[in-house]
């Protein structure tokens, strides 16, 4: 689900995140998110890699959310954008 309200931040542009970012689909949901001026910063998880997320574990989205969350605050208090 995507969100349509200003970032938490102020900004007008929300974050996005891919999950699934490595297959098919994911990739090119992905690759898009990174297109659009809509979003701000993209996040994008897979199973493995840099930033990983199992989708069938709580656990696992629930540090997911929260390593966005902690990089969304720094990217915003340092005006920088993430490498991707």
């Amino acid at each position: 689900m995507m969100n349509n309200s200003p970032a938490s931040d102020g900004s007008s542009s929300p974050c996005a995140v891919g999950i699934g970012a490595r297959g098919g689909i994911g990739a090119a949901l992905t690759e898009s998110l990174r297109e659009s001026d809509r979003y701000s910063d993209v996040f994008a998880f897979a199973r493995d890699g840099d930033w990983t997320m199992a989708i069938a574990r709580e656990e696992s989205i629930a540090a997911a959310a929260a390593r966005v969350a902690a990089s969304a605050k720094a990217l915003s208090h340092s005006g920088s954008k993430l490498p991707w």
